[in-house]
């Protein structure tokens, strides 16, 4: 059987193949963006920098994984092509 061609996308342990554009935004990234609304709002009512530390360390992560997944999303997009005189995107 033929593999497919495209870029393999891990979302919280599930894969997936992107092909060409970007599929509409899932669920699981949906569920990330509300989740960083909701940090932000926590943060926004923090009373004291101790009652902030947590939704911001919460806030920290979930920024670096909704970075992640517009990385792969633009690999998918753009593929291994930069633009002139930029690096590559590499992921990490």
């Amino acid at each position: 059987m033929p593999q497919s061609k495209g870029l393999l996308v891990k979302e919280n342990g599930l894969s997936s193949r992107v092909e060409g554009y970007p599929r509409p935004p899932s669920a699981l990234s949906r569920r990330l963006e509300d989740r960083i609304r909701n940090l932000c709002a926590k943060l926004t009512a923090a009373k004291d920098s101790d009652e902030a530390q947590k939704p911001l360390s919460e806030l920290q992560s979930a920024t670096h994984e909704l970075i992640k997944r517009l990385r792969a999303r633009a690999i998918a997009v753009l593929g291994s092509q930069a633009a002139p005189g930029r690096k590559a995107l590499a992921t990490s």
